[in-house]
């Protein structure tokens, strides 16, 4: 694959095994997968967030600053195909607040499973933890 930030040689990497991989977290009990979306090109991110939705992984923002002259805003997560990644780092936040109260109210504990069966609605009740307890710059 290219390298979609210039700084590399064209290299092959987990595009030749995504499938084994994803299948592979899910055997393991992972119930998570991090990305860069600046870091890899649309083709890639497609093909990444469908496979998150089909092993039902929850998406977290693997963004980070490297150096002192990159920008610590990330335009990418304005894009409409990324917001959910704006949701996932509040509900990560959430997952902290509830989780360090007792992990039975963590994010994936199984009473909280129960409660909110679906990935998406579990989201947005953790997201509104994080936003209640964090302030916004």
């Amino acid at each position: 694959t290219l390298s979609v930030t210039g700084d590399k040689k064209s290299q092959k990497f987990e595009d030749s095994y995504l499938d084994l991989l994803f299948s592979t977290l899910k055997d393991l009990g992972f119930n998570a997968v991090t990305y860069m979306p600046t870091r890899n090109t649309p083709a890639q991110l497609k093909r990444v967030k469908e496979m998150c939705r089909r092993y039902s992984f929850f998406e977290i923002s693997g963004e980070d600053i490297n150096s002192p002259r990159q920008s610590f805003i990330c335009p990418l997560l304005a894009q409409p195909d990324f917001h959910n990644l704006i949701d996932s780092t509040w509900a990560l936040a959430g997952h902290e607040v509830q989780a360090a109260k007792d992990l039975s109210l963590a994010m994936f504990s199984a009473a909280t499973r129960e409660k909110y069966p679906h990935l998406d609605e579990r989201i947005q009740a953790f997201k509104a933890v994080g936003l209640s307890h964090h302030t916004r710059i």
